[in-house]
């Protein structure tokens, strides 16, 4: 049974759900993990006065306002910023723990290069000097440079591209994940302009379709706070009883690769109830066509497993609202959506006529360019990593002599192991720019380590799901606390070491230009505000159907006879995000049923477990044509039958104690795939086989 909003304000504050809608409960465990646990590594608190600081959070997905209570300079805990917009007083279990990853002896504290199969130390000058002798002995020759960045909303990007392109390079690339299949799937394959936010706050029925909103996708703090406080209806179509659907309205289970073929079964029925939806849209009738042979009621039936009359009544649902919103998506927020699910519920939106109006769809404009010669923010967003990574694996691209990592660790994060790991061992000289010493940073041989974000000014520009175009600015907290830098600056520097002129002084300069450019107040985002403009992109080419639409829905979904069983990737924040891995609090809020010893465990309903000859704690070996993983079973029957729910965020090998060897890590088991149409790569959720290792206990 769902719950209703006042037990959803008590279930969030008890904390049940990973992300807390008030700063309180994970306020209090940081407080406890800081005062309580006494690691080595921590820096002693003085007495003194408190003093609160705003920052902006940036490790990884979501980017939003939150403060930091210092004494005498020292940071001792991280709440919610009940003024930034984005925040609402909110704060997830990894920003609640940053105060200490800020002392983690993961932290790489100074420069270093590969020597004699380790790192040695080296002064900052001698890693400039290496990297510009790099850079300028690479300078004119094509694409030889290539950079992956894991920070979607920083003006870093621009600094970074923008050298890339000076020195002859257009290899830039964003960690894959919705946001880049969102942009791909609007811009290319539909025709759309600007890239899609979400208004939650503004619709009456919301159906989520693969998305865990109040747990993973987007900025779930911000999404928890609105469903809290909001009217709107919340519905949830997926593989299992996640953190939303647990307190949806309704739970409609549904496989992970049915999702799209739902949206098409509910797009038979608006067309059918509604004649003339979407007649000014180009294309509707060949979609309309294309529904008729291929989503009637026995076939949709068929692909999603719900009944006639379930179908039925959820498009009702929708047509009945006034402002419903649809949302698709992957079921983890990471790479798992395909550019057929992102249409077909975006095509859903267009038809219910919710784009660009309250409530629905909002098409938010691309953030200004302050880095002369930069590209712009829609080309930097053309990047496949995953079709460029297999094409250099394959031998068919050859690789770049020098890569790039700024904020980002595809070594763990990316699926296909041995695909990524080929591909990324292929080029000659790599650097990395991160913060820890995270397994990207480990094969590189150049470390130029970021300063940590409490330490270091930086930006965050409408980060993803955001309804409207915002700006937020953070200014540091605290002094470096190792000899690191920011990395913008030294790339600024780089600028002018290879005669380039990047058009600004500082990093800082760089921000003050954008606010100024934006019509921001400089002063007030340094407190902790936010800009923020309504504006919306107008829409004159979008197209419901071409070729590449069209062999795009007309691609099938493979499966083999070996492999019944749909694996389910799931999303938990205080197990870190693909640019961070496990906080130490993080590992100590870990229930029993979550990790044992050094084995995570997988979640499946006692159906399933019976049809594959295992029960609750039987050990288990994970396989999929990829790989495969070793875990434990935990039985849940909020999980689908024929599915088993994975964990992401476990099976580290570098990072420290907290984080290495603790479980596996479920990528390995995920392949990339080739979108028919779309052309993009993206990995799908495999089918599995679960073998029974050790008898349950």
């Amino acid at each position: 049974m769902a719950l209703d909003r006042r037990g959803f304000l008590k279930f969030v504050a008890g904390g049940v759900i990973g992300t807390g809608l008030t700063p309180l409960p994970w306020k209090l465990t940081d407080d406890i993990s800081i005062w309580t646990q006494n690691w080595p590594w921590i820096a002693n608190i003085p007495d003194g006065e408190l003093r609160p600081a705003p920052s902006l959070v940036k490790l990884g997905q979501p980017e939003y306002g939150i403060r930091i209570t210092t004494v005498e300079g020292r940071p001792i805990t991280a709440a919610g910023n009940p003024d930034h917009p984005l925040s609402g007083g909110g704060i997830d279990p990894l920003a609640a723990s940053s105060v200490q990853l800020l002392h983690s002896p993961a932290r790489i504290r100074e420069p270093m290069k590969r020597s004699d199969g380790g790192f040695q130390a080296i002064s900052r000058e001698e890693a400039i000097r290496l990297l510009t002798e790099k850079l300028s002995g690479l300078k004119g020759q094509r694409d030889q440079v290539a950079c992956v960045s894991g920070d979607e909303t920083s003006s870093a990007n621009e600094i970074l591209a923008g050298l890339l392109r000076d020195v002859g390079s257009e290899r830039f690339f964003f960690h894959p994940g919705d946001t880049t299949m969102y942009h791909h799937t609007w811009q290319k394959l539909m025709g759309g302009r600007g890239h899609i936010g979400f208004d939650l706050a503004g619709a009456d029925l919301v159906l989520s379709l693969g998305p865990d909103l109040l747990e993973s996708w987007g900025n779930a703090v911000s999404h928890q706070r609105l469903f809290g406080e909001n009217g709107f209806r919340l519905l949830y179509a997926g593989p299992v009883q996640n953190s939303t659907a647990v307190v949806a309205e309704r739970w409609i289970p549904v496989h992970g690769n049915a999702l799209g073929h739902l949206a098409l079964a509910l797009i038979h029925h608006v067309l059918q109830q509604r004649p003339l939806a979407g007649k000014n849209l180009s294309g509707v009738d060949d979609l309309a066509r294309y529904v008729r042979r291929n989503s009637s009621q026995i076939q949709a039936q068929k692909k999603t497993g719900l009944s006639q009359e379930t179908i039925r009544g959820l498009a009702r649902e929708l047509l009945e609202a006034k402002r419903p919103l649809v949302i698709p998506g992957s079921l983890a927020g990471g790479c798992g959506a395909s550019g057929f699910d992102l249409y077909c519920g975006l095509s859903l939106n267009l038809l219910l006529g919710r784009l660009n109006t309250a409530g629905g769809l909002q098409c938010i404009p691309e953030p200004p360019k302050v880095v002369r010669g930069a590209p712009s923010w829609s080309e930097m967003r053309q990047g496949d990593l995953l079709s460029e990574l297999r094409r250099i694996a394959e031998g068919s691209t050859s690789a770049p002599e020098l890569m790039l990592f700024y904020e980002s660790n595809p070594m763990y994060s990316l699926p296909d192991k041995e695909l990524t790991h080929k591909a990324l061992e292929a080029v000659p000289y790599k650097v990395s720019f991160s913060q820890f010493m995270d397994e990207t940073a480990a094969s590189c041989d150049l470390l130029l380590p970021h300063h940590y974000f409490l330490e270091r000014f930086d930006d965050a520009f409408t980060p993803f799901s955001s309804p409207s175009a915002n700006y937020s600015v953070a200014q540091p907290v605290v002094d470096p606390v190792h000899a690191t830098q920011s990395v913008p600056d030294l790339l600024l520097d780089l600028y002018r070491e290879l005669a380039l002129d990047p058009g600004h002084a500082s990093y800082e300069a760089l921000l003050k230009e954008k606010a100024r450019i934006l019509g921001a107040d400089w002063k007030d985002l340094l407190s902790g505000g936010m800009w923020h403009n309504s504006t919306v992109v107008s829409q004159s080419g979008l197209e419901l159907w071409n070729d590449r639409i069209r062999r795009m829905l007309d691609k099938s979904r493979d499966g083999t006879d070996e492999y019944q069983v749909h694996l389910v990737p799931q999303s938990n924040r205080k197990t870190g995000t693909p640019q961070t891995a496990i906080p130490p609090f993080g590992l100590k809020t870990l229930r029993e049923e979550e990790l044992e010893g050094d084995t995570f465990f997988v979640r499946l309903n006692r159906q399933t477990a019976r049809k594959n000859g295992v029960g609750e704690g039987s050990l288990v070996k994970i396989s999929s044509p990829e790989g495969a993983c070793r875990a434990r079973v935990s039985l849940d029957e909020g999980v689908m039958t024929d599915a088993v729910v994975i964990p992401l965020g476990f099976g580290h090998t570098d990072w420290d104690e907290f984080s290495r060897g603790k479980g596996d890590n479920a990528q390995r088991l995920f392949g990339i795939r080739s979108e028919p149409g779309s052309g993009m790569a993206y990995c799908p959720s495999p089918r599995v086989r679960i073998d029974k290792i050790q008898a349950a206990r």
